[in-house]
């Protein structure tokens, strides 16, 4: 193979991202604060998602093995599911998504690591749109 020969760069896939800052508000830091704290509490009590996230290695905890629906867990997670599913929707919109019906949050899981945990790359077979909303970071 030549690496001489006249090469083109193309961009033929791009990844918009679509972000939004909840903090700075009343009701955005008062949302904050009860999603932290709902968030520390199951990481507290949920001994079944600290075992799953053992099993996986993580170093922290996820309800991602354990708790089927943040919203009856806490009424901030309902809260939060409400203002996801407002963004979604002005998101579809804004890239001209043509859906039969509009999207909404389907699962959700809550994850409290420590500093030094992470997760490995993975995917989320099924979905149109994923992505992530962080109440607290170091």
């Amino acid at each position: 193979m030549d690496l001489s020969l006249p090469t083109t760069l193309k961009r033929l896939f791009v990844t918009e991202v679509y972000a939004v800052g909840v903090a700075g508000s009343p009701a955005g830091d008062a949302l904050i604060q009860r999603l932290d704290a709902a968030c520390r509490r199951l990481a507290r009590e949920d001994k079944d998602g600290r075992d799953w996230a053992a099993r996986k290695r993580y170093i922290g905890y996820t309800s991602f093995g354990s708790v089927r629906d943040l919203t009856q867990a806490d009424a901030a997670f309902a809260d939060l599911k409400t203002l996801l599913d407002q963004h979604v929707v002005s998101y579809t919109r804004q890239v001209e998504m043509s859906l039969s019906k509009p999207l909404s949050l389907q699962s959700y899981w809550v994850n409290v690591l420590d500093p030094l945990g992470g997760h490995s790359g993975h995917t989320h077979p099924g979905c149109v749109v994923s992505g992530t909303f962080y109440v607290a970071m170091p």
